[in-house]
């Protein structure tokens, strides 16, 4: 029975988080295993007038799920998980509840696994790459995997997945995935108020189909591993109409348009990391590249960049069975961004920052951890003055208890 299903998922922290797992039904080769979380989160800021309001906000947060398994026939057996998330911070009487559906999908596997395939609303498969980076750490809402419905990033839908371990058992350690994301199609601007705001990632991603590959290779019983991860986003269209790159936020008046997008709009990534998890030591670093699939802000709009470059770095170290300690650095950085009405262009750093980590665990269940962040981005930068990047420092405490 899995009982480490506690996850880490919203940003910084004041938390309590309770975990629950449970097999629920085991007989004549099928499995059902139910598991939950609750989480409620509070931080605070070295200048709490300047706060974000993601992180200003206290944030509750359940998650349930189930995964189950059925055997087939000799080696063959079907599998599915489905995973829920609901807010619980809203009162009764509010309707802006939204309820979310983070995991659902049905598969086949063969092999003692080692072959799988399924379908459903998965993780993209950029995320077997950048999942090196995110553990232990508590501030995870500006890392490159945290980008979800958008593009194959991180969770998203009309996944078709197949895995295989130990290359067609050939080659220990080696392990290789193929993932096509089908055409997301959405209703055409139904009920929308064009005074309103959009989400362009709608109008980015919307006939398009996609697929990409990973490839990891697990050296021996060094703890060493090495990772590497592609996604393309292709457009089927035959449009010849430029895709509008702009969301507006304040200025409805004025129109910007990123000429970088124009001469290329391909829609791509890839990640490559490294890691070493040993003993009581974990040390692993993701570097990632995307072009013209995510986001900067730019005199109040948003607009996708050429290319911006991510650099993850985290280290781990158990000093007891009780005492851990994780430090990471995260890096985001765009290039060639054109320059805007106050700022120059060129390379821009959108985050930058260290976070130290220190969990205690008093028992099995019950753990402490203190959490701080340090900003690193230059509080006098031209772009980041004008418009109004978070570059303050962090601070987090909380208690864990899980079962």
């Amino acid at each position: 029975m899995r009982c480490n299903i506690f996850k880490i998922l919203i940003p910084l922290l004041f938390s309590i988080s309770i975990v629950h797992a449970s097999e629920i039904y085991n007989t004549n080769g099928q499995k059902i295993d139910l598991y939950g979380s609750l989480e409620i989160t509070k931080t605070y800021a070295n200048n709490d007038a300047n706060i974000l309001r993601k992180y200003q906000n206290t944030i509750s947060n359940i998650i349930f799920g189930f995964k189950g398994i059925t055997k087939i026939y000799n080696n063959i057996y079907g599998y599915t998980q489905f995973e829920y998330s609901l807010p619980i911070n809203q009162k009764e009487i509010d309707n802006n509840i939204f309820p979310s559906i983070r995991l659902g999908l049905i598969g086949l596997s063969s092999n003692n696994g080692n072959n799988s395939i399924n379908f459903g609303r998965n993780y993209g498969i950029l995320y077997d790459a950048t999942s090196y980076v995110k553990k232990g750490s508590f501030f995870t809402d500006d890392f490159m995997y945290n980008n979800n419905d958008k593009f194959m990033f991180g969770r998203t839908n009309n996944l078709i997945t197949y895995r295989n371990k130990n290359f067609f058992n050939l080659i220990k350690g080696l392990n290789f995935a193929l993932q096509y994301k089908g055409l997301y199609l959405p209703e055409e601007d139904i009920n929308f108020n064009k005074n309103e705001e959009k989400d362009l990632f709608i109008d980015k991603e919307k006939n398009r189909k996609g697929w990409g590959t990973s490839i990891e290779y697990k050296l021996g019983d060094s703890g060493i591993s090495f990772i590497g991860a592609y996604f393309n986003s292709l457009k089927i269209n035959n449009k010849s109409n430029i895709i509008n790159t702009t969301f507006l936020v304040k200025k409805k008046n004025i129109n910007y348009e990123q000429e970088n997008d124009k001469k290329n709009n391909s829609i791509k990534a890839f990640s490559i990391g490294a890691k070493y998890e040993k003993n009581n030591i974990y040390l692993a670093a993701v570097f990632t590249e995307a072009q013209n699939s995510l986001i900067y802000l730019a005199d109040y709009n948003y607009l996708f960049a050429n290319k911006i470059k991510n650099l993850e770095i985290i280290g781990q170290y158990k000093f007891s069975n009780e005492l851990k300690t994780t430090i990471s650095y995260v890096q985001s950085e765009g290039n060639n961004i054109p320059f805007g009405r106050h700022f120059d262009g060129g390379n821009i750093n959108f985050v930058k920052y260290v976070s130290i980590d220190t969990i205690y665990k008093f028992s099995k269940n019950l753990s402490a951890y203190i959490s701080y962040r340090i900003n690193l981005l230059s509080k006098n930068n031209r772009y980041i003055n004008t418009n109004h990047i978070f570059h303050h420092n962090l601070f987090g405490i909380g208690l864990i208890y899980k079962f």
